[in-house]
């Protein structure tokens, strides 16, 4: 089995406090096309030490991103980045990649991915960032890409984004293997 990368919460925290209301120009943006939430959350994902994963038999299960042009749906996708993360690993793995969980919010973490779905909880399409706990209930702090928001609460995350009109959210924890 491979080594086991912890993800820096903290360090990807940073990340995602720092560039919540504006874009590094390094990544492409992609609010013309659907939305820059997920590609936000990876940068903020990868930021925190998880390296890009080539290892998928498939590019649905890889997660990478070097250009517009050379990157995996996953890295921009809600529902592909949901599908990579959940899918590609689990407990007892042995694959490298990213490790991920659906998990209660009492167990939400500082740099936990949430994920909200459509009104009739069928598609995923937006992906949220923890920057900030500040109950375990329903009040954690996230911060959002698409509508250049940081610190709202997952409540009026809920019902400021009139886009996803979303009724459920995912968390999932991220690590990787080596």
């Amino acid at each position: 089995m491979g080594k086991i990368i912890e993800y820096n919460r903290v360090e990807a925290t940073k990340y995602a406090t720092k560039w919540a209301l504006s874009r590094n120009p390094a990544y492409k943006d992609y609010e013309k096309w659907g939305g820059d939430c997920t590609n936000y959350v990876s940068q903020c994902v990868h930021a925190g030490g998880i390296p890009f994963d080539h290892e998928g038999n498939n590019i649905l299960k890889q997660w990478y991103w070097y250009s517009d042009m050379n990157r995996t749906p996953s890295w921009t996708g809600a529902e592909p980045f949901y599908k990579y993360l959940i899918g590609n690993n689990t407990d007892d793995t042995q694959n490298f990649g990213v490790y991920a969980k659906e998990v209660a919010y009492n167990e939400l973490e500082l740099g936990d991915i949430v994920q909200l779905t459509d009104l009739y909880n069928k598609t995923l399409n937006y992906s949220v960032y923890a920057t900030d706990i500040v109950s375990p209930d329903d009040n954690s702090c996230t911060s959002q890409k698409t509508n250049g928001n940081i610190d709202l609460t997952l409540i009026t995350c809920y019902y400021d984004n009139a886009n996803s009109k979303a009724t459920r959210r995912f968390v999932v924890k991220a690590r990787a293997l080596n």
